[in-house]
Order: structure tokens, then C-alpha cells, then sequence
């Protein structure tokens, strides 16, 4: 697969095409996240069943304000505390982001990466990128060049939407992001709006990872 700069990178997203990026969890395949073409090509290549959402990254706090339509308290703490990190947190999405990334339940996974050339990317392309783990759906996560190429099952010739991978070696942690359900947190869960269902005040681990269940009660509560 050819290795690209970050300029390269940047050029690429912006005109369509999927990068792989290398993330302090994972290696992620990564598409501009506004552009609904763009987010098809990753759900094409990655085999990726319509109803699995797919969560965005982004570079600060301006761009997270852009894509989600509430961000409750508890959120505020997760962030300074976590991020740039391993915790992706699920809130309600505002509408000009595609349904496509949410499959139809009106909420978005967000994330900020802890890996600077990534976030370098994210800044330069100046929207935030859909970024699934940079594989084939079912198969593990690779956190390594060598394992992105064995876990697409590239042919030499690679795949006309992919234009290559950011190479940053192997990945610091090696676990894919701590997935945490906020929406029950949200005003919308109150009245009855789009939500988790979870109950005001209310929250659930999605997907285990590098931030742990205690480490989120000491900053807000019990779930």
C-alpha cells in the first residue's frame, strides 16, 4: 500500500478518496464524514452491515460543537479528562450529519484522537473523518501496517478508493476505544426525543477499552 504524507493525506480526503490513519488505538480507514459518497465507500470496502454506525473524529472542540446537537455535562468532565484519548462518546447528532452515520437512531459516536499526525489530518482537512478500524468487518483490528494490508485483504493493486496509509508504526495502545453511551444524560432522553432510552441522568459502556468503568464513575457517578 503507498505510504503518504500528511499533505498527501489531506488532498486525498478532500477530494473523496479513503486514507488509512494510524490512531493511539487502532489503525482507522478514514473518509471526510460529511460527505455521504465518501462514507459509502468506507461501508463498500470494509464490508460493513448498513445498520453498524460509524463514529467521527475530530480535532477540537469547534468541530465536535458542529456535528452534535446537545453535549451534557457529564460529557464536559469525560472530555477534559480523556481526551485527546481512547473514549469515544455517543451523543445525539445534529442533522446535517448524514443518517448513514448513525444508521437511522439519530445519535453520533465522536472521538478525539491521541496521536498527532492524525489530528494534524483532521485539522488540515477541516472537517471531521468517519473513521472505522481499517479492516474487513468481523476481523480484528490491526494495529500495524503490515496487519492493515492482511486485514483489507488488499489485492497488489490495491482498491481504486483507497489511496493509502499514513504510516506511524505500530500503535501506542493496541485496544480499540472505551465506547460509552451518553444520550440517556441528555435533555432529549427526557422528553422523549431520539435517545438511548437509558433515562435522564444515565449511562452505558457500549464497548470496553482503555478507559475503564471506575475511572468514568469517579468523574460521574454511577451509571
Amino acid at each position: 500500500m503507498k505510504k503518504l504524507t500528511v499533505d498527501e493525506a489531506v488532498s486525498f480526503l478532500r477530494n473523496g478518496f479513503l486514507v488509512v490513519v494510524p490512531t493511539e488505538t487502532v489503525y482507522g480507514l478514514a473518509a471526510d464524514g460529511i460527505s455521504e459518497e465518501s462514507v459509502r465507500k468506507l461501508y463498500r470496502l470494509k464490508g460493513r452491515p448498513k445498520s453498524n454506525p460509524i463514529m467521527l473524529q475530530v480535532s477540537d472542540m469547534v468541530m465536535l460543537d458542529e456535528i452534535v446537537a446537545e453535549l451534557p455535562e457529564e460529557a464536559r468532565k469525560l472530555i477534559d479528562a480523556f481526551w485527546p484519548g481512547p473514549l469515544t462518546l455517543v451523543l445525539p447528532k445534529r442533522v446535517e450529519v448524514s443518517d448513514i452515520l448513525s444508521a437511522g437512531t439519530g445519535n453520533i459516536g465522536v472521538r478525539m484522537p491521541d496521536q498527532v499526525l492524525t489530528l494534524e489530518i483532521i485539522r488540515k482537512t477541516g472537517r471531521p473523518l468517519a473513521v472505522p478500524s481499517a479492516n474487513l468487518s468481523g476481523r480484528p483490528a490491526p494495529i500495524s501496517p503490515e496487519e492493515v494490508e492482511t486485514a483489507l485483504g488488499l489485492m497488489p493493486e490495491g482498491d481504486p478508493d483507497l489511496a493509502g496509509i499514513v504510516d506511524a508504526g505500530v500503535c501506542r495502545l493496541g485496544e480499540a476505544s472505551t465506547v460509552l453511551d451518553l444520550t440517556g444524560c441528555c435533555q432529549r432522553a427526557a422528553t422523549g426525543e431520539v435517545g438511548s432510552g437509558a433515562g435522564v441522568g444515565k449511562w452505558k459502556i457500549l464497548r470496553d477499552g482503555p478507559v475503564k468503568q471506575e475511572d468514568i464513575e469517579s468523574l460521574i457517578g454511577l451509571p
